[in-house]
């Protein structure tokens, strides 16, 4: 519904910007990184994003932060 809502108000849905969806058309060296205690984000989500970049990159998990 909320996708649904978003494509006919905005012209694009949710999963038009997903940031897993669209990662492997970054072109720029990554940084990502991650809190290990984030509740909001799971850990998975970075991942996948991570496994998607094609160009260099790394993956920084702060164990013991919380989403910023």
């Amino acid at each position: 519904l909320i996708s649904r809502n978003a494509k006919d108000k905005l012209g694009y849905g949710i999963e038009d910007v997903a940031p897993a969806v669209r990662a492997s058309r970054i072109s720029v060296p990554v940084l990502e990184i991650h809190g290990g205690l984030d509740t909001f984000v799971p850990p998975s989500a970075s991942e996948e994003i991570y496994e998607r970049i094609r160009s260099p990159k790394r993956l920084l998990v702060i164990e013991d932060a919380e989403h910023v």
